[in-house]
């Protein structure tokens, strides 16, 4: 986010009172928002939509559901919830996306839910694993018109942190409950399921 901001002068509209006020000129961001929803209520118009260059970075659905949990921890938003009890309440409770940034849960969504226009297809114009980061400022400063210029921070994503390994490869029942939740992604996306 620091690179496209520095380069391209992107914002980020997370909250309820800034989405509304996207004057449909420049990059930005809107988080969490469900994209096709702001389309519709006119905050992104129906002109920006079509001419806007699109793109999406997607991760390795075990990933973000043990970051999902550490941020929810450390921002306080689930307690002290042990994760095999969030995998369930994640499975059992979360809230669709929607024209919000984050309501409980909702952030645990797949992440194709925020990608998938209502005639099926992806609204994304381009779809970057987080995995290949180190391949991105390239295409990106072509989708976004600008030269390239290697200030991509280059991020040691080869390896799967102590964490992954503790509360995912250890237990099968993790790893099944993971693979329900975010099916989707997995198909979508091409991920392989453990």
């Amino acid at each position: 986010m620091n690179w496209l901001r520095a380069e391209t002068g992107m914002e980020e509209l997370l909250e309820r009172k800034t989405a509304p006020t996207f004057p449909n000129v420049g990059a930005v961001t809107f988080g969490h928002y469900n994209y096709v929803t702001l389309v519709e209520l006119g905050y992104v118009s129906q002109s920006n939509n079509r001419n806007s260059y699109k793109f999406t970075v997607v991760r390795n659905p075990y990933t973000p559901a043990i970051s999902l949990y550490n941020y929810m921890i450390d921002t306080d938003k689930i307690g002290d919830m042990s994760f095999e009890k969030f995998l369930d309440e994640v499975l059992m409770n979360r809230p669709p996306i929607g024209p919000y940034n984050s309501w409980g849960l909702s952030q645990t969504n797949p992440q194709i839910d925020w990608l998938i226009s209502p005639k099926g297809g992806l609204i994304a114009d381009q779809v970057f694993r987080f995995e290949a980061l180190d391949t991105v400022e390239a295409e990106l400063s072509a989708g976004l018109g600008f030269t390239a210029r290697s200030h991509l921070p280059k991020l040691n994503t080869s390896k799967q942190s102590p964490q992954f390994q503790q509360k995912i490869l250890d237990s099968r029942e993790n790893i099944e409950k993971i693979n329900e939740i975010y099916k989707r992604d997995f198909l979508w996306f091409d991920y392989e399921m453990l």
